[in-house]
């Protein structure tokens, strides 16, 4: 089949590869928690600034 290992994961059975949904969450929240850092640093006063 197309999924067993194809260029596209995302379309790969639930039941057989769990693991990309989770390697998925984590690569977003690491991306949503990178881009709210300066975010949180601007509005703990600066604090974390020159943190990057």
């Amino acid at each position: 089949p197309a999924w067993s290992g194809g260029p596209y994961p995302e379309a790969q059975p639930l039941k057989t590869r769990p693991q990309w949904r989770t390697r998925i969450r984590q690569r977003v929240a690491r991306d949503s928690l990178q881009a709210s850092l300066p975010r949180l640093a601007t509005n703990s006063g600066g604090r974390m600034k020159g943190h990057s």
